[in-house]
């Protein structure tokens, strides 16, 4: 099995919301059997992506929608440099978090890196190549955004992240679940926490980038703690 993550713009962010692969629900009888449970630590998004579903270049042909995805792209570089000088780091507090939840349900639950591997501009992991000796290892791929649905909608603060469950064999999935906060993917099967606070214009997300940081945080919170709460038992 490969997983692959990537810098995720606009377009990348749909296709990840409306990928057709399906939900798998871990069972208590397999949860029941796993004593340590390693989650490996996703490297950090390089970008945060930027989606106008309202944009009014969309209107208007393939020009407009050419001239709207070079706008999206502008805004994405935008607010991922505004929030690098923020120095945010979204992978560590997602891990953290879903560390803590797991540990406080009753698994032996560490943090562990990963063979990640960069490879045509895209980052991989094989399965079967995961160095650990943990009973279960679990994969969490974040995507963070803001998405504005559509044209009277406000810039929702989103984190969108898959999570696999491994078998000790590194190859059955125990779990498959896919997370969102903020934006709603319109796919079956996401788990959905909405924003806490959201922002009228994309000026006002770059407005206060502590304040744009701090929504985005709180969506790896919202995200983490639905992850934790399908692996309860």
């Amino acid at each position: 099995m490969l997983w692959c993550l990537r810098a995720v713009g606009a377009a990348a962010l749909i296709l990840f919301a409306g990928c057709s692969v399906p939900r798998v629900e871990a069972t208590q009888g397999s949860l029941g059997k796993i004593g340590t449970l390693a989650v490996i630590i996703p490297p950090e998004p390089k970008t945060i992506g930027v989606a106008d579903f309202g944009h009014p270049g969309m209107a208007f042909g393939l020009i407009g929608g050419m001239a709207a995805s070079a706008d999206m792209k502008a805004k994405q570089d935008r607010v991922t440099a505004a929030l690098k000088s923020e120095k945010l780091e979204l992978s560590p507090l997602l891990v953290d978090r879903v560390v803590a939840g797991l540990a406080a349900g009753g698994y032996k639950a560490r943090a562990e890196t990963g063979p990640w591997r960069e490879i045509d501009g895209k980052l991989q992991l094989r399965y079967e190549e995961i160095q650990s000796d943990a009973d279960a290892v679990l994969v969490l791929v974040p995507n963070p955004a803001f998405m504005s649905p559509n044209l009277a909608s406000d810039f929702l603060p989103t984190m969108l992240v898959t999570a696999v469950l491994l078998d000790k064999d590194r190859k059955t999935q125990l779990y498959r679940g896919f997370h969102a906060s903020g934006w709603k993917p319109t796919g079956d099967g996401w788990r959905h926490t909405p924003a806490k606070v959201t922002f009228p214009t994309f000026d006002a997300v770059m407005q206060s980038p502590p304040a744009t940081a701090i929504a985005l945080k709180d969506g790896t919170d919202a995200v983490a703690a639905t992850v934790v709460a399908d692996l309860r038992r």
